[in-house]
């Protein structure tokens, strides 16, 4: 059993460096995304105190604030670097905020006796789990300007003249209406999920094929909740 761990981190160096050392084994490899915004030297500094820092790869820094399309593009890079390593069974998601409350011996345990199955959360959209259905999440446009994020129809209706002006060119920006891809049914779930190598292959040969559906998601809110849950 080889378990490859795709890890977001934006802050907390030092936690970070604790969750891979406690991670760390002959079976295990790691590959790290940290936050293009964050100061990278930190996280560095942190990581060459590691017993064995030769298992970790830096994949390329995306600015991936929350809710925006950039995790999506963080974990394909984790994906595709994995699958290119090759020889493993199994691919984790966490966040470098997460820790492990069992052994490594446990989570092996546990991914060798369930070598075949997926575990991630999904259901299917509308869902009352999400507000409103979660179906703004893809039906509106989600974006951001200056640090600011904005969603179009708003929210609410404008009040004021500058607000009004802005969503008039918003209007022009935006005037089609956002449609989910053809010949698929969305689903939503959580992010944080662990797969099969062969349920990643899946995923990457989708996106290759499908290049529309990448492009679709610039604009969904929160995405990475979205996108993989409904490819698989």
């Amino acid at each position: 059993m080889k378990i490859a761990y795709i890890v977001l981190a934006y802050k907390n160096p030092g936690q970070l460096a604790r969750l891979l050392q406690k991670l760390i084994s002959k079976d295990s490899a790691f590959y790290l995304h940290i936050d293009k915004k964050s100061n990278i030297s930190d996280f560095k500094s942190e990581l060459s105190k590691l017993t064995n820092s030769t298992k970790i790869t830096l994949l390329p820094r995306i600015n991936s604030y929350w809710g925006g399309p950039g995790l999506v593009t963080a974990i394909l890079h984790g994906l595709d670097k994995t699958l290119q390593g090759g020889n493993i069974n199994r691919i984790v998601l966490i966040s470098g905020q997460d820790y492990p409350i069992k052994s490594i011996k446990n989570i092996f345990d546990f991914f060798e006796n369930n070598i075949q199955k997926n575990f991630i959360p999904y259901f299917k959209l509308p869902s009352d789990i999400w507000g409103g259905g979660g179906m703004s999440r893809i039906n509106n446009y989600h974006f951001r300007i200056l640090g600011k994020t904005y969603t179009y129809p708003p929210v609410s209706e404008p009040i004021n003249l500058y607000s009004k002006l802005f969503y008039k060119i918003l209007k022009i920006r935006f005037r089609k209406p956002r449609k989910f891809p053809k010949d698929l049914q969305p689903y939503g779930g959580f992010s944080g999920w662990k797969i099969t190598a062969e349920a990643a292959k899946e995923i990457m040969s989708f996106v290759n094929k499908r290049p529309d559906y990448l492009k679709y998601h610039k604009y969904t809110r929160c995405a990475d909740e979205i996108f993989f849950q409904t490819i698989l």
